[in-house]
């Protein structure tokens, strides 16, 4: 099978009742699968796991699954992060190119199920770098994921001028990358001995105290897994210390560089808060990384979005939009309409 590099937005039909697609095609249940389970081509070696079940029907095969708008999360999600696929939206999708899809990836963050919850932080990470692995240093599932919006309020001040000054991009890219080799920074270290006093009532934290005492190298790894135990002891810290737990979360930075990736062309400069749904921390990250993402690398993280006011600029709505790649034997059967 050959497959095209380029996520295509399309349309899709999915009954009301559950959650089901129709793809029009004539072909066998093994080729559909294989020419639109993403999931399993190019995602993390847990997501193969994820139940997804087809049957013939007339003129299409079926597609049915309990993490079906999980899935469509996931896809969007890599539609969206790629500059050639969003150059390449059809005629038809074109406006959608141009939408902000913040409010609709923030909506599938609380909704969604665990699945839903990594590929909204995974849309996050491919927002922020270039990273060719599949898993990215990612764990499916990682309860820290869902407590993403605890750690993004510990910044007071609006969200959008923290990331223009750089200071929220790297520590929530540690964060999201469990799997890497994590470090931290002298300022962290005596943050974390200070909060270690100031709630020595409240718990023992022998895991923290032990990263504390010892002796680092020059570089400070942490060690495995102890980064997990500083982002426990930074939620627990978070209430009553606030400013010790972002001098510590900030601290925890990875050892691979950041690469940005490809600028998003097209028109999309910006779009103000929904009237529902659009207030949250969350949400101004996804909102900023988006509307950073169509800046040239020279340029991105200096202008707040915010600041932009565009009278066309809409949040995306539809629940019926599905991005997928294209397998050649199914794109000569129905070169156009293949998920319409």
């Amino acid at each position: 099978m050959m497959y095209s590099k380029t996520p295509r937005l399309v349309k899709a039909v999915r009954g009301r009742d559950r959650h089901t697609l129709v793809i029009p095609s004539s072909r066998s249940c093994a080729t559909v699968r294989a020419g639109w389970d993403t999931l399993v081509r190019r995602g993390d070696k847990a997501l193969k796991a994820v139940p997804l079940e087809l049957r013939r029907v007339v003129d299409g095969v079926e597609i049915h699954s309990r993490e079906l708008r999980a899935i469509q999360t996931y896809l969007v999600g890599d539609w969206l992060t790629s500059s050639n696929s969003v150059r390449r939206t059809p005629a038809a999708l074109r406006r959608l190119g141009r939408a902000a899809w913040s409010a609709w990836l923030t909506r599938a963050f609380y909704n969604g199920t665990l699945l839903g919850q990594f590929a909204v932080v995974w849309t996050i990470s491919k927002f922020m770098h270039v990273d060719r692995r599949r898993s990215r240093g990612m764990i499916v599932g990682a309860r820290l994921y869902g407590e993403l919006p605890r750690f993004l309020h510990l910044y007071t001040a609006p969200l959008a001028r923290h990331i223009n000054r750089g200071r929220v991009l790297e520590p929530v890219r540690a964060l999201l990358q469990l799997n890497d080799r994590h470090y931290w920074s002298r300022d962290a270290k005596a943050a974390a001995r200070e909060a270690l006093d100031e709630v020595s009532a409240m718990g023992s934290w022998d895991e923290v105290r032990r990263l504390v005492d010892r002796r680092h190298d020059s570089r400070r790894y942490l060690g495995p897994g102890g980064h997990l135990f500083l982002y426990e002891f930074i939620l627990d810290i978070a209430r009553t210390t606030p400013d010790l737990a972002l001098i510590l979360f900030e601290g925890i930075t990875l050892q691979r560089p950041a690469t940005r990736p490809r600028r998003i062309r097209g028109k999309w400069t910006g779009s103000p808060p929904p009237r529902h749904g659009g207030a949250g921390r969350l949400f101004e990250l996804l909102h900023c990384l988006e509307f950073n993402a169509f800046l040239p690398k020279d340029e991105r993280y200096t202008v707040s979005p915010t600041n932009i006011h565009n009278t066309d600029a809409h949040h995306a709505r539809t629940l019926n939009v599905w991005a997928t790649r294209r397998v050649s034997s199914i794109a000569r059967l129905d070169r156009d309409n293949y998920l319409n």
